[in-house]
């Protein structure tokens, strides 16, 4: 198994929202399921929990791509 640090890029939190909103499976699902009220809280509590990886005027969260391989 190789650990290989990476970086996920995203333009702006709307660019993030979106990501979570139609890409990130069971995240996705979650959101859907939720009230207006309540989503839009989610949204506002979201966005200040990753203002520490606000870089300029986008995103920059750090990850970890875990490889293996089978022989």
């Amino acid at each position: 198994m190789e650990n290989v640090p990476m970086t996920w890029r995203l333009e702006d939190f709307e660019g993030y929202w979106g990501f979570l909103n139609s890409q990130v499976g069971m995240i996705a699902v979650g959101i859907a399921a939720l009230g207006e009220e309540d989503r839009n809280a989610f949204r506002a509590r979201l966005e200040e929990a990753v203002d520490p990886y606000r870089a300029g005027g986008g995103y920059r969260f750090p990850a970890l791509a875990q490889n293996t391989l089978a022989a």
